[in-house]
């Protein structure tokens, strides 16, 4: 285990995979997966991200996605704690391990403000991405992570591994989760926000099936289809004011049916 990390990333420690013991099998068929392992060094539990023999464009890609992670780890991103190497090349990154599950697999498990809360913790990381100049490439229920429970619940971006440079296009090819990319994606033109908008809004979409509360459902839906507009222009797309929809949504949806708890809602 080294610091000396001139090579490869300022302020980054260097972990050996040997270091590493893996409670999940990581097979040589799964080229980028998350998989929970225990530091013997540190003698703590994380999360590994790592790709098997990683051609020189996937090493960058890993830098990236963990310079992403350690910049917005104040901002809603998952944290990512160190560098993998393995056979002295950079091949993944460590995350902590956390308590919770993802908003595909628990949202239905939330209550109406605690789903709010989730959506808008994750409008607000891909309003912070934003400002650093890349999009998420690929906002999905199974890239958000939930933590807490109750008034404590919060929500967490995950897997940056799609994100990519505000503008850019993507001409080898089509990356993302089948049903939330973008027309203009799927037609290689430069992509903006909007792009991220419309995976959002497509995630909106699915948390609908979550809500009982007519009133609620029918505000949400209001926003998906502000979202995912299939001509970009008319697409809404700046995420401080989808945050800001999500928090009259809860403000004027949910907190009246809970009188006495409006100053609990983590708006």
């Amino acid at each position: 285990r080294s610091t000396d990390s001139t090579h490869l990333l300022p302020n980054a420690m260097n972990v050996c995979s040997q270091d590493l013991d893996q409670i999940e099998v990581l097979s040589v068929g799964n080229a980028d997966r998350v998989v929970p392992c225990r530091d013997r060094i540190a003698a703590t539990d994380v999360f590994l991200r790592r790709v098997h023999e990683p051609s020189c464009g996937e090493i960058d890609s890993i830098r990236q996605q963990f310079l992403l992670h350690r910049s917005l780890s104040q901002s809603g991103v998952v944290d990512a704690h160190d560098l993998i190497l393995s056979d002295g090349v950079v091949s993944g990154f460590t995350m902590p391990a956390m308590d919770g599950n993802t908003l595909a697999e628990s949202g239905g498990e939330l209550q109406p403000r605690e789903l709010l809360a989730v959506l808008r913790d994750a409008a607000m990381a891909t309003f912070s991405l934003h400002c650093l100049g890349y999009l998420h490439g690929d906002l999905t229920a199974n890239n958000v992570w939930i933590t807490g429970e109750g008034t404590g619940t919060e929500g967490l971006l995950l897997d940056l591994g799609f994100a990519t440079r505000i503008g850019a296009r993507l001409t080898t090819e089509i990356r993302g989760t089948l049903g939330h990319i973008s027309p203009e994606a799927s037609l290689g033109r430069p992509l903006r926000p909007a792009a991220d908008a419309y995976s959002f809004g497509n995630m909106l979409d699915h948390c609908l099936a979550f809500l009982t509360d007519q009133r609620t459902r029918e505000r949400l839906a209001s926003l998906v289809r502000r979202c995912t507009q299939e001509t970009e222009e008319l697409r809404l797309s700046d995420f401080a004011v989808i945050y800001s929809a999500l928090m009259r949504i809860a403000r004027e949806c949910v907190a009246p049916r809970f009188p006495h708890s409006r100053h609990l809602l983590p708006l």
